[in-house]
């Protein structure tokens, strides 16, 4: 699956061109120490600041089926690059069907920058009373229950969504957590939502990582009459 997942990010960067000069500065920083402990609520109440979110007007034309429509996009992972792909899928989404796009990131509170890395805090999500449909990509956050409450209430309306690879396991509250999710967390092992959010709602919750992680790849073999194709463009044959 990893392999398809580059070929799609590719074809979106050849064909599309990027969209992060719209992007808050993207910063990297060692993975917050707060996932194992209580939960910080951010600096300050949820502000109606665009500069904190991505947004992409859909393109105005009554014959596109999202005309009319918005979707919400959640990134919020330190390993598969959600913040990256999923303004390009927005783009898609908003130019060639019409949608209007949100994407919300994992954002530090303190610098107001894009950080995969910290794990408690999303701005944004009331824009979810707003949206036809959420594409969500995060893993592992562990998010304060002012916006839980907006997530939750997403939810409860039925409304429909699309969970990417690590969203299985999308929030993690360790054991002196304060927060009234615990049992979304990934690891929950007690009463009606054992496996927390991702065995509750979407099905299944991780499980294990497949062989060594970190130490092994995946090899891939490019048949020659395909080796031209735009969605290799920049793969090889290991992974």
């Amino acid at each position: 699956m990893k392999s398809y997942s580059y070929c799609f990010l590719l074809w979106i960067v050849s064909t599309l061109g990027p969209v992060f000069g719209q992007l808050p500065e993207i910063k990297r920083a060692t993975r917050s120490a707060t996932a194992a402990g209580a939960i910080n609520e951010p600096v300050s109440s949820e502000p109606e600041n665009s500069d904190l979110w991505l947004t992409l007007p859909g393109k105005n034309d009554a014959n596109l089926a999202g005309y009319g429509k918005r979707i919400v996009l959640i990134s919020g992972d330190e390993e598969y690059r959600s913040e990256e792909a999923l303004p390009m899928l927005a783009k898609i989404l908003a130019e060639h069907h019409g949608f209007t796009c949100n994407v919300l990131f994992s954002i530090n509170p303190t610098t107001g920058t894009v950080d995969p890395n910290w794990l408690t805090n999303i701005p944004g999500l009331h824009l979810l009373d707003k949206a036809d449909a959420l594409i969500l990509f995060i893993r592992m956050r562990s998010l304060p229950d002012s916006q839980m409450a907006q997530l939750e209430k997403f939810f409860k309306a039925g409304k429909p969504f699309m969970a990417i690879r690590t969203s299985t396991h999308p929030f993690a509250y360790g054991p002196k957590a304060k927060t009234s999710f615990k049992h979304w967390s990934f690891d929950h092992k007690e009463g009606d939502w054992v496996g927390g959010f991702g065995q509750k709602i979407i099905g299944e919750t991780w499980v294990s990582h497949h062989g060594i992680h970190n130490g092994q790849a995946t090899r891939g073999i490019i048949s020659e009459s395909s080796q031209d194709s735009p969605i290799l463009r920049g793969v090889t044959d290991v992974f």
